[in-house]
């Protein structure tokens, strides 16, 4: 289990605890002398700290010391249902090649799996109010057509993809053909989620240096409480689309948007940036 990174190597530290105190006696670091050294007194067998590979060794905080063990456990995490359901879950994707149409074949000519559990493996078509997208999860349009996501280098791509209808009717020379048309859309960079806000959507992103989180509010709802969607449009070529309130429907404009910087020390925000940001985050 992680419990902390530390920022200037960006490793991470893991929860655990000594093994038996009786041969496995801990050191400690000596101000004085800039070295470890033994440890005499008595320590209590209930210690946990924090593990540092690198290190090769748990540091567990006692009366005021930082003692060092060589020889420890680490906590696990023990797989919950819930868990392995989401492992096994991506599990199908892999194989079946991350294609909502593939995942469908599942149950030809036979179906062999209950309609709730394939629904369950199929990657959405829209996001709903309080719902997200993470990096390397993805909307698929119903039609199977277009597909939105965020790359693992914070690009936010919407591309078109290739059915397997069309793999079936077409020869190999109009196949390579139809992939050289393809579209792929770069909407936005730097992205890290995309969360449905009770009357916002909000793209979170994080700079280059990863120093610096920021807010893009790509449409903000004047209605109090709507209930809408997130999808992918249904023209030829789809664009991220709003729908609330029945048929009424709102496209995301991604050359028009307020940004808001966020940071906890930060005493030089204005009311407004300030109100946004408690409402947000």
């Amino acid at each position: 289990m992680r419990a902390a990174i530390d920022e200037n190597t960006n490793e991470y530290f893991y929860v655990g605890r000594p093994l038996s105190q009786r041969l496995n006696r801990p050191t400690v670091w000596s101000v004085w002398n800039s070295q470890f050294g033994n440890f005499n007194e008595p320590v209590p067998n209930e210690l946990f700290g924090k593990v540092h590979l690198s290190h090769e060794c748990l540091y567990a905080p006692f009366n005021n010391h930082e003692l060092a063990y060589r020889e420890y456990e680490i906590l696990c995490l023990k797989p919950t249902p819930t868990s392995l359901k989401i492992l096994n879950r991506e599990l199908i994707r892999r194989l079946t090649n991350y294609s909502n149409e593939n995942i469908e074949l599942i149950n030809q000519p036979v179906p062999v799996v209950p309609s709730v559990l394939i629904k369950f493996i199929k990657y959405p078509s829209y996001l709903s109010v309080g719902e997200y997208l993470l990096k390397n999860e993805k909307l698929v349009r119903e039609d199977n057509k277009y597909e939105l996501k965020i790359a693992d280098n914070g690009n936010l791509i919407l591309s078109s993809l290739i059915t397997n209808g069309q793999k079936n009717s077409l020869n190999k020379e109009q196949l390579d053909d139809l992939k050289n048309i393809q579209v792929q859309r770069n909407i936005t960079s730097n992205v890290n989620s995309i969360w449905l806000h009770r009357s916002q959507v909000v793209i979170y992103k994080v700079d280059r240096s990863g120093q610096n989180k920021y807010l893009e509010i790509k449409f903000k709802f004047e209605n109090n409480n709507p209930e809408y969607k997130l999808i992918i449009s249904d023209n030829n070529l789809p664009d991220l689309k709003c729908i609330h309130d029945g048929d009424e429907s709102t496209y995301l404009r991604y050359n028009q948007y307020n940004q808001y910087y966020y940071d906890d020390d930060d005493d030089n925000d204005s009311d407004d940036d300030e109100e946004v940001n408690h409402q947000l985050i």
